[in-house]
């Protein structure tokens, strides 16, 4: 099953690098700066005096980053079942990380396979129940398999005059280079033929009535009478003939 990924939108967030800190340079820092108390100030500016020289060594030795992530919106079938799930998985992943034992390197290894066992079901289950509540709505239920297997929509680009220029000057780039590797003068592929030397045939002759009407009269008389040289047009007159008159069309038959 294709699902479109999930929609992420750029959060920023503010962090320190508490493990990074020199504990031995932090105490010596907090141990200078924290001297014996004045008894002259109040309960109220001890305190504010503490929680400053806590901040500055804080902000000296782990001082604050801020850094943009994407934060992923989850999808519609990932239950709070599951991420409970997800979680423990961490906690068990971190703790076979930091000991090494093969203990608990087994038991994130079932842990795994029980999270995708639940991430399979819970899915499967979602989805078998959106489509069978949509089985009498053909629409909605078109709907909801067209946004299962749909893919993500590219990002859409907003034409301007100078994409149009680019692609105009592509192309006219293309033929150009077309043209110049051209050879102006090839050889002709067929020397056997001689060129023509006669007149260029610009224009021709209009055909008249009484020729059209021989050309007519010698295909019909081809194919009545077949090649017999000693008949000709003068000779026979179809038209008036007896025996052949074309307007009626009728031939003898031993013709």
């Amino acid at each position: 099953m294709i699902t479109p990924p999930a929609s992420s939108s750029k959060r920023s967030i503010t962090f320190r690098k508490i493990k990074d800190i020199d504990h031995a340079l932090l105490s010596y820092a907090l141990s200078s700066a924290l001297t014996e108390p004045d008894a002259a100030l109040s309960l109220e500016e001890h305190v504010h005096h503490y929680n400053s020289t806590l901040l500055d060594g804080l902000d000296r030795f782990a001082p604050e980053k801020t850094r943009l992530v994407s934060f992923h919106r989850s999808a519609p079938w990932f239950t709070d079942h599951l991420r409970a799930l997800k979680s423990e998985g961490r906690k068990i992943e971190r703790r076979f990380r930091r000991t090494g034992l093969t203990v608990h390197k087994l038991s994130f290894r079932e842990h795994q396979k029980t999270y995708s066992s639940a991430l399979r079901s819970t899915r499967a289950s979602y989805y078998s129940t959106l489509i069978d509540s949509g089985h009498r709505n053909p629409r909605h239920l078109f709907s909801t398999i067209n946004q299962m297997l749909k893919p993500c929509s590219s990002s859409t680009t907003t034409p301007s005059s100078d994409d149009c220029n680019r692609f105009m000057d592509f192309f006219k780039t293309k033929v150009e280079n077309i043209r110049h590797n051209i050879t102006p003068n090839q050889p002709d592929p067929h020397p056997d033929h001689a060129p023509h030397d006669g007149p260029a045939l610009d224009h021709f002759a209009e055909v008249t009535q009484p020729e059209l009407s021989s050309i007519v009269l010698k295909k019909l008389l081809h194919q009545l009478f077949g090649p017999h040289p000693h008949i000709t047009i003068e000779s026979v007159s179809i038209s008036h003939h007896p025996h052949c008159n074309l307007h009626n069309k009728q031939v003898p038959v031993f013709w």
